[in-house]
């Protein structure tokens, strides 16, 4: 079945996003790749703590997987532009072999790339590695999410996927590093107006400076630890602001398709797609830095994309049912649903962190509010972990008995045609 749109601009734009995309991921493999080989070969100078070759190498496979995946959408967009573009049915269910699969996959990754890194030989295993890493559980609860369920078109299942990586991303960060950069004027304009506090930052400053280490730093940055403005301030910023920021970015490209929504179930696997995109893109990126804990970085940056996905598919399910029903309600519930789940994520990753530095201090006080802190977070993120996909499952297999039962029933075709009656003459 022909997906009819020659005339619209969407197939176009996704032809001008993922052949951009494509050739700015394969440029910079090549600067990458150069400066692993040789950073003398473009002319720079390494600085001192300046990537090493494994680390450029893993963020070259990273990028090389995100500008893979823009191909598909790339030709998909022609096709579209050709007229030839068809309707795809959605992915089967996974199975409970492919889903333990993937686990092991997802976990044995991350443990063989924090067990190669140190190899001289086996080391350079590890950019596919942390590929496998990041990418299985992303299949894996994308699958969750979308199995048995319609993707539409071809142009739109890829767009939406590639919209994800590279739309998406990149106006979380722009938005993200706007608010930073105001943020920065604006704590320069309060010091100005308190002088009072130039003179205690250059000493703080004077002293991180002088640290030997992660601990003498903590010891030194303990007073500001200690200052409850501190983190209310980062639960502010990451568990409030940023999961709006996101959230809203990920729903953009979900507006664009609006028209194509026409069943709830459209518009939840429209942001499964494009959380599966958002959540690839990030985990790549934040997880690119091999280090002594290195595994538990993959595993929990792997596990933050099933928060990724059920947020996106949550504001679209909210989308969708808006267009259907134009009740304001169906809207503000499906975007309060994906605002919540990400903020708490974020919120319990916060916690976490401050109870780890408190506990790092190695004061006795400290170390009880530390402890309390990481027990709180870790309870949170394990609940979350835990209801996540069952939410995911749930939602998928609502959403398919609905689909299930609005399927028309054809017409019975009569087991034998009717007898044919003659007249017969009547002798008179």
């Amino acid at each position: 079945m022909k997906d009819l749109t020659r005339r619209d601009w969407r197939p176009v734009l996704l032809l001008i996003g993922s052949a951009s995309g494509a050739l700015l991921a394969f440029a910079m493999i090549l600067v990458l790749i150069a400066y692993a080989m040789s950073g003398s070969a473009l002319g720079l100078a390494r600085p001192v703590n300046a990537p090493d070759v494994l680390q450029a190498m893993v963020l070259a496979g990273s990028v090389a997987l995100v500008g893979a995946l823009s191909l598909p959408a790339l030709h998909s967009s022609l096709a579209s532009l050709r007229g030839t573009a068809v309707r795809v049915g959605g992915p089967r269910s996974l199975g409970t072999w492919q889903v333990l699969i993937l686990i092991v996959a997802w976990l044995g990754a991350c443990w063989l790339a924090q067990a190669v890194i140190d190899d001289r030989i086996w080391k350079w295993a590890a950019p596919a590695l942390h590929v496998l890493a990041i990418g299985a559980p992303v299949y894996l609860w994308g699958r969750l999410a979308a199995g048995g369920l319609s993707l539409g078109s071809r142009v739109r299942s890829w767009g939406l996927l590639v919209a994800g990586m590279w739309f998406s991303t990149g106006l979380a960060m722009f938005v993200e590093l706007a608010l930073a950069v105001l943020g920065l004027a604006a704590a320069g304009v309060y010091v100005m107006l308190h002088p009072d506090q130039v003179l205690s930052l250059q000493q703080l400053s004077h002293a991180l400076a002088g640290v030997a280490g992660l601990s003498d730093a903590l010891t030194v940055l303990q007073p500001w630890l200690d200052r409850p403005v501190v983190f209310l301030a980062a639960l502010v910023v990451f568990a409030g602001v940023t999961p709006i920021i996101e959230e809203a970015a990920k729903s953009v490209a979900i507006w664009g398709i609006v028209d194509r929504l026409g069943e709830p179930a459209d518009g939840f696997v429209a942001g499964a797609l494009i959380g599966a995109g958002f959540g690839l893109v990030e985990g790549l990126l934040a997880s690119a830095s091999p280090d002594p804990f290195w595994a538990f970085t993959l595993g929990v940056r792997g596990g933050s994309s099933v928060m990724h996905i059920a947020a996106a598919s949550f504001a679209g399910y909210g989308i969708a049912s808006f267009r259907r029903t134009r009740r304001f309600a169906s809207l503000l519930g499906g975007y309060l649903a994906a605002i919540l789940l990400h903020g708490l994520w974020n919120a319990s990753v916060v916690i976490m962190g401050f109870g780890g530095l408190h506990i790092s201090a190695g004061l006795t006080d400290s170390n009880w509010i530390g402890l309390f802190m990481v027990v709180l977070g870790a309870s949170i993120l394990a609940a979350l972990c835990a209801a996540t996909p069952i939410a995911l499952l749930v939602t998928n297999r609502r959403l398919r008995s609905i689909a299930a039962l609005s399927q028309p029933v054809p017409a019975l075709e009569p087991a034998m045609a009717a007898p044919t009656v003659t007249p017969t003459r009547m002798e008179h």
